[in-house]
């Protein structure tokens, strides 16, 4: 477990950045969005308000699996993967991410799609191309009560063509009137022949809010927020 010392560390070195007396905030922290190397991926939904990665269907781990490998999070295909459906998606989780109702945010992350299965673009919802191995991501909006309400799947947001190294992007969404809390969610969708070929990997997720705000002890003040609740 990390030490109350490092994550006061990690909040101060999110918190801000200084641009000439003034500070971007980050409103919204993500525990292990650098995937460093003591983030582990739990079997279940972890309880709130635990930001820890997770995968929520064990069993689909024969379709795809994920781990996290020198820093950074990456998914293969599983020993019987074999493409055609939902089911044969396996997504890489986080919860309970508190955001305010009625406000832009930008989820923004580094990827890498490797493989001859990654030969097309972004192709939407569910490929229809049983030789395409795609990413896919959606954010799921949930009340105070943590039931889902809104599920936004973000413009092109299904990464079906492969990449020369890291690439990174960005996709923005609203929050809803009723929105407390976010929760991520990057699947993976391997080719029927995509064993020992195709692979994804993704890094430095993050949730800015793009706020301007004045610097005050190297935090801001949302920084100084953002402690407080971390240490209550």
């Amino acid at each position: 477990m990390k030490s109350m010392f490092a994550n006061v560390l990690k909040i101060t070195t999110v918190s801000s950045l200084v641009l000439g007396g003034w500070s971007q905030v980050y409103g919204v922290l993500i525990q292990d969005g650098g995937f460093d190397t003591t983030t582990t991926i739990s079997t279940g939904v972890p309880t709130a308000p635990s930001q820890e990665w997770f995968i929520k269907d064990v069993g689909v781990n024969q379709y795809a699996t994920w781990a996290i490998v020198d820093g950074y999070a990456v998914a293969t295909p599983g020993q019987v993967n074999s493409w055609g459906s939902a089911d044969n998606i396996q997504a890489l989780r986080q919860s309970y991410i508190d955001v305010n109702p009625n406000t832009w945010y930008t989820l923004s992350f580094d990827y890498q799609t490797i493989g001859a299965g990654f030969s097309g673009d972004n192709v939407g919802v569910g490929t229809t191309d049983p030789l395409q191995s795609e990413l896919q991501l959606q954010v799921h909006q949930a009340n105070a009560g943590g039931t889902v309400i809104i599920v936004d799947t973000l413009g092109n947001a299904n990464i079906g063509a492969a990449t020369t190294g890291w690439t990174h992007t960005s996709y923005s969404f609203l929050t809803g009137a009723n929105t407390e809390s976010i929760n991520l969610k990057f699947g993976a969708l391997f080719a029927a022949n995509s064993q020992g070929r195709d692979s994804i990997l993704v890094d430095n997720v993050s949730v800015p809010d793009g706020g301007m705000t004045m610097t005050l002890l190297g935090l801001g003040m949302a920084g100084l927020g953002l402690l407080r609740r971390k240490l209550s």
